[in-house]
């Protein structure tokens, strides 16, 4: 799946983060898996799995994205508004793993799942 830029926004103890980044987005609730039967017939078998989306976004001076703040990102709705002008709202979204830090480029890099996604136009 390509990356595209875009910026980002969530909100944590009532406070709103906003940055630029790239992100990769994955927001179906379903996928598909190919299955062949024994006589050769293919079909499919869909299963439900979590929106989900990864980012690389812009380190802000004076925003503590590292730490508390964004693992803190419990059930939150996280908004991602790509360069193309489509929005998609991650509704309660949690953090998944390690949040990380690119001292170099002032990055910081994080994935995370949802429990719905709901695309904006």
């Amino acid at each position: 799946m390509a990356r595209i830029a875009g910026s980002l926004s969530f909100a944590i103890d009532g406070t709103t983060y906003t940055t630029e980044g790239t992100f990769t987005l994955e927001p179906s609730s379903t996928e598909n898996e190919a299955r062949v039967a024994h006589n050769g017939t293919v079909h499919h078998a869909e299963r439900q799995v979590a929106p989900r989306f990864e980012c690389t976004i812009q380190h802000t001076p004076g925003v503590r994205l590292l730490g508390e703040n964004l693992g803190s990102l419990n059930g939150g709705t996280v908004t991602v508004q790509l360069a193309n002008g489509l929005k998609y709202d991650f509704i309660g979204s949690v953090v998944e793993g390690r949040v990380s830090a690119d001292v170099s480029e002032g990055t910081v890099s994080f994935s995370a799942f949802a429990e719905s996604c709901v695309e904006r136009t």
